[in-house]
């Protein structure tokens, strides 16, 4: 299978779900206090690379597609 930019941003997004995922499940079997705060802000660090990372590729798809992406202007 070759690799595209959808494919690789594809492959990006469910790492950062699985992610979440893990520490979701290890967050509800710890009884420790620190240790479930921790994994409680993994859980939410990992929806956030997901959404950024959707972002990202919706931005992508769009300037392929002929979207409305600007270019930054200045210098």
């Amino acid at each position: 299978m070759a690799l595209t930019a959808r494919s690789v941003m594809d492959f990006a997004i469910q790492a950062e779900i699985d992610g979440e995922a893990f520490y979701a499940a290890a967050a509800s079997h710890t009884d420790q206090k620190g240790m479930k705060a921790y994994l409680t802000d993994l859980v939410k660090e990992e929806k956030k690379h997901a959404e950024t990372l959707r972002a990202l590729k919706e931005k992508v798809q769009k300037k392929r597609s002929g979207g409305s992406i600007r270019k930054p202007t200045g210098g």
